[in-house]
């Protein structure tokens, strides 16, 4: 039986520069800093945000919050695989059925 990571290994070889999109797995409220940190790394991330209205005791104010909390996307090749890894507050990529 094949993992998916070595299917992606064996359509790598066949295709060096084949994009393919990931959920990470985060530290809670560490979203936006790591989203930052791929960017600085050239790398194609995606974190979909919404926006709310917050009230303190003396103002309300508009913040954008992830729409998933602790979940990021990245759209790497296999060579940026474990740079990803390698960020301040990633986890781990996300797997179903051991397959990511």
């Amino acid at each position: 039986m094949r993992t998916n990571l070595s299917y992606n290994l064996t359509q790598s070889i066949r295709n060096p520069i084949s994009y393919n999109w990931y959920a990470i797995y985060t530290r809670p409220q560490h979203e936006k800093k790591i989203l930052t940190l791929l960017q600085q790394q050239n790398l194609k991330a995606y974190l979909p945000l919404q926006y709310t209205i917050r009230q303190w005791s003396d103002r309300k104010k508009k913040v954008s919050l992830p729409l998933f909390s602790c979940y990021l996307f990245v759209n790497i090749t296999l060579k940026d695989y474990f740079k990803v890894l390698n960020i301040p507050g990633v986890i781990r990529y996300v797997a179903f059925e051991g397959k990511q």
